[in-house]
Formats: C-alpha cells, structure tokens, sequence
C-alpha cells in the first residue's frame, strides 16, 4: 500500500520533497550537465576508488538512464529482525537487556556491528568476551540459512524494473554475496552490488550510493535509492538522489518510522507490488 496517492499522473512527495516530474523538470537536460565525479562530493579520491574491489564487475557503462540503487537488508530480503533477535539474545547473555525498537534504532544501516554491540555492552558495564561477534556471525548465518526470506513481492518487481539495478548495502562483502545467492536474487544483481566496506564511509554519508552510480556510469540525479533505515534515508538525501522509502519488513515499528521521517522521508511505501509504478511515476 502507497502513503501517498496519484495526483494528475504523478506520485506526489516521492523524491526531494516534490513530485517526480516537477523534481525531473528542474534536471537539466541530457547531455548538457556534466558528471560530478564522487571524490568532489564525498571525500573519495580517484586513487581510491581504483584501489577499491569491485567483486564481480565487469566494467562501467557510461549512459542516460537510469539506476535503481535498492538496500539489500529490510529491502530485498526480510532480515533485519532475523539478525537483531540473535544479537540481543547474544547481549541478554551478557547482562545487557535492551528493547528491540531501541536496538533497531542504533544498528540499522551501519556497518561496524563489532562496534555498536560494544557501545551496547560498555552502557551495561560490560566488555565483549573474545570471539564474541565470530559466534553471532556464526549464529545468524545458521538462523538465515533456515529462516530467512525474500520481501514479498520483490521477485516480481525487478522483473517488472528495466532499468540497470544494483544494491548498495551497510553489510559486509561476505554476508552479502551470501544472502543474495541464498534467497536466488543475484541472478538479477550478478556484479553489480556494493558494500560500505568498499568505500571510506558507510551510511548516513553519500559514499557508498555515489559509488555505486560512479562504477555503473549514472549521475546521481538520475538514481533512485529504494530504503528503509534512517542511516540510508540521510545517505540518499545527502547523495541528491531520489528517494523511495519501503516500510514492509517484519522489522518496522512506529518508532522507526517516527525516525524515518526524522531522517528526511517524506514518503513511505509498504508493498513492493507497488515498486515498478514508483518507479515508472519518477523515470517516465
């Protein structure tokens, strides 16, 4: 179900606070603006990024189109409780009791989870034991290996999406590749997806979505972030991208959309059956 309805053709609030095409008529014209490449935005330097792995790609491709930059975790696949139910049983094991709203709160969309169940741990007065987060890495790959699921729907809306996709996720490499290839979505991703491992800065920062479209050959005006953390909402704002935020998965509170708005969505959407008509309301 879309939060905001159709209005004389269009999808209003969809991206920057304003309709698609008005948003889309204020782009200048094709050919006529240059590319920014993302070192001058985001810190990244071109020795940098030639230094990055690309695992799996083939090449850029310089063209007009456009690119739908889709999170993987709460996006593609139903994961985000999954993961955190196992983290906080790890934590309650150690004396640290924390709600799961106010967890999901402080871990979506980043990446150095080592970190955060430390800041977790020292507000309890405790350390993490040796090897702490090999065993809940070990743990949730054992629970998503038996649990895990792809969103609704999503099958069928990136068959239904012909523009050139990818995912850009606050995962690391290793758990990425491994999801996608255990719910069969790298099919439509096969070298093309991103972790925040490869760039200087994860989420809220651009770099991980301006990488993305500087490796597939996209300005970043002409990319549609499909989201659902806070972090990734900032991430998308800050990049200049469009912005579709998706609020289907088992791990959406009232809380949390409280901090999606917060973050800068002003639209939210909770099918991806409606996922190819977004789309289509932004590029058509």
């Amino acid at each position: 179900m879309v939060s905001s309805s159709p209005q004389d053709g269009n999808v209003v609030n969809l991206a920057l606070g304003t309709s698609p095409r008005g948003n889309l008529a204020q782009s200048a014209p094709s050919g006529t603006c240059p590319r920014v490449p993302i070192w001058r935005t985001s810190g990244i330097t071109p020795r940098k990024i030639g230094a990055i792995p690309r695992p799996g790609y083939h090449g850029a491709v310089e063209h007009d189109g456009w690119l739908i930059i889709l999170d993987c975790d709460g996006v593609l696949i139903d994961s985000e409780y999954l993961a955190a139910r196992v983290e906080l049983e790890e934590l309650a094991g150690l004396g640290c009791f924390i709600e799961m709203e106010e967890y999901l709160a402080s871990t979506l969309g980043h990446t150095d989870e080592d970190r955060i169940w430390a800041d977790w741990a020292a507000r309890f007065g405790q350390t993490l034991p040796e090897g702490f987060g090999d065993r809940i890495r070990a743990r949730v790959a054992a629970v998503f290996q038996a649990e895990l699921r792809v969103i609704p729907g999503v099958e069928r809306a990136l068959e239904q999406i012909y523009h050139p996709k990818c995912v850009a996720s606050g995962s690391r490499l290793d758990r990425l590749e491994r999801n996608l290839r255990l719910t069969g979505l790298m099919r439509h991703f096969e070298g093309r997806y991103f972790s925040a491992t490869q760039v200087p800065r994860g989420k809220p920062h651009p770099d991980l979505f301006l990488f993305a479209a500087e490796q597939l050959g996209v300005r970043p005006e002409r990319c549609i972030v499909v989201e659902d953390s806070p972090s990734g909402v900032q991430a998308a704002r800050a990049a200049g991208m469009h912005l579709l935020t998706f609020v289907g998965g088992t791990h959406i509170t009232p809380g949390l959309l409280d901090a999606l708005r917060r973050a800068g969505s002003d639209f939210t959407f909770s099918s991806m059956h409606d996922l190819p008509a977004l789309v289509a309301s932004l590029t058509g």
